[in-house]
């Protein structure tokens, strides 16, 4: 047995043992060197464990896809443990014609919402949309799984995306004014949803939250006595990733139910 100096692509330890004529990561153990694995006539390069078996690889490749996209999206350690646990046992209970890929993005998207963090919630769904272009499909995929196996799915409040929605303004913004301004059309907004509350239970809260961001500049400029609009659509359906279209109607959906 004999110590060469490699970098472990595995779990990134420095230390490599060369045994039997592999070369495995003295940290993790994994075998280092490549190894070419069949099935179905098709040939994989594997770079971690030795795979023996179909499901051994699905497996590895559901870990694989699951740590590339934490790594491209800054997912924390914990959520993405939490999402190879959550993987493993969606795809027993999963259609075995589902790729890796699909449980991989499940099992992150479900993960991110469990955590509580609607930053890498939203990010997650925009990864989705944006480089899958199949945020429905995976939706209502996720959906089906998640009813299946008999959990909860948490929600984010509409006060948690007004927060959200008003941050991405703010960022945006460079007058102290008008950060301030923003806070003021905040804390209106969030007047107006407490004032009714029952107005808005069963809606999707993201496009609540834009809609009383839109409400609550009404009211503010009226305070004020100014008709400049520091939050336009344009703003709006960027910060909230909701459409002009569905913003119009639904503020003049809720200004008639409000009575604004």
């Amino acid at each position: 047995m004999e110590t060469n100096s490699f970098t472990c692509k595995v779990c990134g330890g420095t230390e490599i043992i060369i045994a039997e004529g592999r070369k495995l990561c003295r940290k993790c153990g994994a075998i280092i060197e490549e190894k070419i694995i069949q099935y179905a006539g098709r040939e994989y390069r594997e770079l971690g464990n030795v795979i023996t078996t179909k499901m051994e690889y699905r497996i590895y490749r559901l870990k694989k896809r699951i740590h590339d996209i934490s790594e491209e999206l800054s997912i924390p350690p914990h959520i993405r443990e939490m999402a190879i646990k959550t993987a493993l046992r969606l795809m027993k209970h999963s259609n075995h014609n589902m790729k890796a890929t699909t449980i991989a993005l499940i099992s992150l998207l479900y993960t991110t919402k469990l955590s509580g963090n609607i930053v890498l919630y939203e990010r997650m769904k925009k990864y989705i949309v944006l480089k899958k272009g199949r945020g429905r499909g995976i939706g209502n995929k996720k959906h089906n799984l998640i009813r299946k196996m008999g959990w909860k799915t948490p929600k984010f409040s509409a006060l948690t995306y007004l927060n959200l929605i008003s941050n991405r303004i703010i960022d945006q913004l460079g007058s102290e004014n008008e950060k301030e301004l923003v806070k003021e059309i905040v804390r209106n907004a969030t007047k107006i949803y407490l004032d009714n509350r029952n107005v808005f239970i069963g809606k999707r809260p993201n496009t609540v939250a834009a809609v009383l961001l839109y409400l609550g500049e009404e009211i503010t400029r009226r305070h004020r006595g100014t008709r400049k609009r520091l939050i336009n659509l344009d703003i709006l359906s960027n910060a909230s990733g909701i459409g002009r279209n569905t913003i119009i109607n639904r503020v003049s959906q809720y200004r008639r139910l409000l009575k604004l």
